[in-house]
């Protein structure tokens, strides 16, 4: 027994010092330790074979723990090694032992020191490195067989989306998603007959109650109007209609953007036809329309020509003084269409904007002879009159030239600027008046000229016009008639006319001058300053479609998740 007591304390001995060697403290060499000697033998083979990596920073910083787990790292619980990715071992309280008392301390300030590390790693967000983590990381401090376990991280799966950061490129999310789909065969005309009922008839509409309700088939809709005041004095009013059903709990929506036409859209507007003037050799490129009977006559040497589409209010075209034959597909270019609603002439209109400098508005209190020059100003001189011509810069607004009462204003010369000239009763166009800058050259020139009446526009007579064609830049409105001075003269010119002509009514121009009309395109976003607007709307923009709005709570429940931007 003593034999065999002596072989085992010097086994323990040998053993004892190599623990030494390899940085373990040893224990009191007490007989029964030597069952737990095994046990930590054992551990110890399966810890990484350098012990002084696993305590170095850089492998504590690859052990980033889930966040999610925070509860299971705070608390001290008993778990199988298989399930342990880093284990704490620490030796318990020897009572009486001061030596054991300074290691516990040792230990615990060790583990403190993880702690914290760990801790504060829980607050990075860094992807988890797995080949780090899944390492075995074996903390071996004491061989004391009975263990407390720490568990530092567990193997469980991990959510993507936590420390997964989503970059708003990639999440194509707002707070409303939009979902369009095209109107019912249905639904189609009875809404293209209401917005054409509207954009004709919206001046009779109250604004202080701007929305309209009505049922078609069961279904309630509901428009809501807002008028949107031009920008400026070349622009025009528009008009935002808002359409709206509810089905199915969700709202339907769709939205279009109409403009008020001004009477410069059209090439020619006649308000009332002479009986006795009939188109004959005339030629219009632009839109034209008549609120009453149109009278045309053609014969061997040809007929009228209209390369826009041509509206009348009347039930038809007169043709009765024709001679000859000559289909209508042939003068009708654009397309013909009769009945339709009537526009009116407006009973008045503003002359300048409020807003209009006083340098801009000159006011002429006697017949007065105004000649445009190519270098942006204008000459005035009283008619008649001997006294020497008083020359005005136009400036790079819009210029307000306004007559008085009574007052005629006699026309001619190159306009560059923006100009409008205003006359109660008369303007006379005493010879060539055109563009510094010709529209036809020069798509993007700014020169603007508005002739407007209260009730005639008039053309000289040849004695003061000269033999031959006549050109007029502009665009022209005369409330109660345009007129060309003794027209049955045997002049035989062309009246060319680029702009726009509206008049109340309108005289012969023939034999002394055939007509030629052509429209100026950029008329049909822009205005001369000032010039009257109808009492109509036409659409510039709708999709023609409806649009849902999906709450985000109707989203998925994965996507609705997402960070939102």
């Amino acid at each position: 027994m003593a034999k065999t007591l002596k072989i085992a304390l010097t086994l323990s001995v040998t053993i004892h010092l190599a623990l030494l060697l390899l940085h373990i403290e040893p224990q009191p060499l007490i007989e029964g330790n030597l069952s737990s000697l095994d046990l930590r033998l054992e551990i110890s083979s399966k810890s990484t074979p350098n012990p002084q990596s696993v305590s170095s920073p850089e492998l504590e910083e690859k052990i980033t723990p889930n966040p999610i787990f925070h509860e299971e790292i705070s608390q001290v619980k008993t778990e199988s090694l298989e399930t342990l990715i880093a284990e704490e071992t620490v030796q318990s309280v020897m009572p009486h032992d001061q030596n054991n008392e300074l290691d516990i301390q040792k230990n615990h300030s060790l583990s403190d020191l993880q702690e914290a590390r760990i801790e504060e790693s829980l607050h990075d967000d860094i992807e988890p490195n797995t080949e780090s983590t899944t390492a075995s990381a074996t903390f071996v401090v004491t061989e004391n067989p009975e263990q407390i376990i720490t568990s530092i991280q567990a193997l469980k799966p991990i959510p993507p989306s936590i420390f997964t950061k989503v970059e708003p490129k990639e999440v194509h999310l707002e707070q409303n998603v939009l979902e369009q789909i095209a109107f019912t065969d249905r639904e189609q005309p009875m809404l293209e007959r209401k917005v054409k009922e509207w954009s004709e008839t919206f001046h009779r509409i109250d604004t202080a109650e701007p929305t309209v309700e009505w049922k078609h088939r069961g279904q309630q809709y509901r428009s809501m109007f807002t008028k949107i005041p031009a920008v400026d004095d070349k622009n025009t009013d528009e008009l935002l209609i808002e359409i709206s059903k509810e089905e199915d709990g969700k709202t339907f929506s769709t939205e279009l953007r109409l403009k008020k036409l001004v009477f410069s859209n059209f090439a020619q507007f006649i308000d009332k036809w002479d009986s006795n003037v009939s188109m004959h050799q005339d030629e219009i490129t632009g839109r034209f329309h008549s609120n009453s009977e149109v009278r045309i006559a053609y014969d061997r040497s040809g007929g009228p020509l209209f390369h826009g589409k041509v509206t009348t209010s009347f039930r038809g075209i007169n043709a009765d003084s024709a001679r000859g034959r000559m289909k209508r597909s042939d003068m009708f270019l654009g397309g013909l269409e009769t009945n339709v609603r009537r526009i009116a002439l407006p009973r008045d209109f503003s002359l300048f904007p409020t807003t209009a400098d006083e340098n801009q508005i000159h006011f002429f209190e006697k017949d007065t002879t105004i000649t445009f020059y190519a270098n942006g100003t204008f000459g005035t001189q009283p008619l008649g009159s001997t006294e020497p011509e008083t020359k005005i810069n136009i400036g790079d607004q819009s210029a307000y030239l306004i007559a008085s009462p009574k007052t005629s204003l006699h026309v001619k010369g190159t306009v560059n600027g923006s100009v409008l000239v205003y006359s109660p009763v008369n303007i006379i166009i005493e010879d060539d008046l055109i563009y510094e800058s010709s529209p036809e050259i020069n798509p993007e020139t700014d020169d603007y000229l508005g002739l407007v009446s209260n009730r005639f526009i008039k053309i000289a007579d040849a004695e003061t016009t000269g033999d031959g064609d006549l050109t007029i830049h502009a665009s022209i409105y005369a409330k109660r008639r345009f007129s060309v001075g003794r027209f049955g003269s045997g002049n035989s010119g062309v009246l060319v006319i680029y702009g726009s002509l509206a008049a109340g009514s309108m005289s012969a121009t023939e034999p002394r001058y055939s007509t030629r009309i052509d429209f100026d395109p950029r008329l049909e976003n822009k205005r001369a300053p000032s010039f009257p607007m109808t009492n109509r709307y036409e659409i510039i923009d709708w999709d023609n479609q409806w649009t849902i709005e999906n709450s985000i709570d109707e989203l998925p429940e994965a996507t609705a998740k997402l960070p939102m931007r």
